[in-house]
């Protein structure tokens, strides 16, 4: 089974392969019903979220570090800070950009399409 963040990041890697080739239309198809696959395992809320920063062309995820955030970098509200130090990855939202904000002690940013840091 994967995780919520594993999915994220396939379904990011999805899209940029759909946008990025030029395709035959049955690639395209099979990558559309794949991406839609993935998407069916999301929660609604990520989901628009996550539709909402691509859409502006923006990062969809950032690590919150030093008690602010990863891409605008706008100090975190305690709670925030606080996830930012716990050793589980826990995904929250950015009070201040929306962007989805990936709270843990691991590793370096995501990129779309890059697996979380064992």
């Amino acid at each position: 089974m994967t995780t919520l963040l594993e999915d994220l990041s396939w379904l990011a890697g999805l899209e940029a392969t759909k946008n990025r080739l030029k395709t035959a239309a049955s690639d395209q198809t099979r990558i559309k019903m794949e991406i839609q696959g993935v998407r069916d395992r999301l929660p609604a809320a990520i989901l628009q979220r996550y539709d909402g920063r691509l859409a502006r062309k923006g990062p969809w995820i950032a690590w919150g570090t030093n008690g602010a955030c990863g891409a605008c970098h706008a100090p975190l509200s305690q709670e925030r800070a606080h996830d930012c130090r716990s050793s589980a990855p826990v995904l929250r939202i950015c009070e201040q950009c929306g962007v989805l904000l990936l709270a843990s002690s691991r590793g370096v940013p995501l990129e779309p399409g890059q697996k979380q840091p064992q």
